[in-house]
């Protein structure tokens, strides 16, 4: 019987681990420095947390099936949702503002294609129990400080959906049909747009751009044109000029939106060229009445995620030079020297915390010190009876072709002297 994997998932080789691990390492240190924790959460959820305010988009595209007691239940499509969960059930106690990261598997039953696969991974960050202009500035600069430390170019937009919702509601579009709105904008599917809303006026707030300059003056044009009051604009002005001072890049665009329905203001995305249609690495909101919704008490938040698997896709793209894993010594034990060999692979890694592998393969010395010196090794420790009985070992520096013998005891001085 032959098996295959199943649609849409991947197997990673070694190096692939290796190189995503380096990325998520870059991440998790990041936002450490920002004082942001990481949670975790389950791969499952019950379904009814995911149909509540997810978005048609996440919706139509649920691992869903029932449990073996009845009970419906999906794979997590996205972990936003989760973390509002998490919130009500146990983290609302805690002191505010919260801070939180979380990395894991997403699950979404699509048509897979490049950049999109059924089992994908997100690494993502929230920001929980305060509404203010500094806290949706802090996690748009958390995410743009993340992608500078990994050495990323990208392009960051950022809009607000309140500005959206209040047109909308204006023109008497109840919450059902401004989220069928929204969803198409995501969409960019247009005509289906101009169906629900009139298009003059709407097309002159979403015209509202600015990549540098005025973007004060944008604000206030969509806010007239949106019939949203003061303290709104205001405050998403201030938020857009303390990016601007910190040197955070960004687009003003009021045509960008967000697909999720629970998003209720502030709104963004990152996207990199060359990564063809699926080009948004990351995107991300302000989601203020979520936490309410699944009977927590009134809580603000914002957060975003990464699309992780294109992040990594972006790297290698942009010509990002992951660190290749490297064995430092290989210890070869003639026949007879297997135990001792264990020893002093392990003396090696406890004192000097290298990498050390150990022939067990039954190849000679000479191809073992072949194969390794291919592999860029960097040492070779050879045991025979004679090391044993001295309790001493023979080094051969595989670069250099010289070797030496070293007694057990100083061996990892010897060490200490070279590296």
């Amino acid at each position: 019987m032959r098996f295959i994997r199943p649609k849409g998932t991947r197997d990673f080789t070694a190096d692939q681990v290796s190189e995503r691990f380096q990325v998520l390492s870059v991440l998790r240190a990041t936002s450490a420095c920002w004082g942001y924790n990481e949670i975790m959460t389950p791969a499952f959820e019950g379904l009814d947390l995911f149909l509540a305010k997810s978005g048609e988009e996440i919706r139509s595209h649920l691992y869903e099936f029932s449990d073996k007691g009845g009970r419906r239940i999906c794979l997590r499509p996205e972990a936003t949702a989760q973390v509002a969960r998490f919130y009500c059930q146990t983290l609302r106690s805690l002191p505010k503002p919260q801070r939180y990261v979380y990395f894991g598997p997403m699950y979404r039953y699509e048509e897979p294609q490049k950049n999109r696969y059924r089992e994908f991974y997100q690494f993502g960050a929230e920001l929980l129990g305060v509404k203010s202009p500094a806290a949706d500035a802090e996690v748009l600069a958390l995410a743009c400080d993340c992608l500078n430390s990994l050495g990323l170019e990208y392009e960051l937009r950022v809009s607000n959906l309140a500005f959206i919702r209040g047109y909308l509601k204006s023109e008497g579009l109840d919450v059902k049909s401004q989220d069928k709105v929204i969803h198409l904008l995501d969409k960019d599917e247009f005509e289906g747009l101009w169906e629900l809303i009139s298009e003059d006026k709407f097309k002159q707030i979403l015209d509202c751009k600015s990549c540098e300059g005025d973007f004060e003056g944008k604000v206030g044009d969509a806010a007239k044109l949106c019939g949203v009051g003061c303290e709104l604009a205001g405050g998403f002005s201030e938020t857009l000029s303390i990016l601007r001072e910190n040197e955070v890049d960004f687009t003003l665009d009021f045509s960008m939106a967000r697909g999720l329905d629970y998003y209720t203001g502030l709104v963004f995305d990152v996207k990199v060229g060359g990564l063809g249609a699926q080009n948004q690495v990351a995107g991300g909101g302000r989601y203020d009445k979520l936490i309410e919704l699944f009977g927590g008490p009134s809580t603000p938040a914002i957060g975003f995620a990464f699309g992780f698997d294109r992040l990594v896709d972006a790297l290698r793209l942009q010509g990002h030079e992951f660190m290749e894993p490297e064995t430092d010594v290989v210890v070869v034990g003639m026949k007879g020297c297997a135990s001792y060999g264990f020893s002093v692979a392990q003396l090696l890694r406890d004192a000097l915390d290298f990498v050390v592998e150990q022939e067990i393969s039954g190849r000679g010395v000479g191809k073992t010190l072949s194969h390794a010196s291919d592999a860029g090794v960097k040492y070779a420790v050879i045991l025979g009876q004679t090391e044993f009985d001295n309790r001493s070992v023979t080094v051969k520096d595989l670069g250099r072709g010289v070797q030496e013998t070293v007694s057990l005891d100083g061996l990892v001085d010897w060490f200490f002297e070279r590296i």
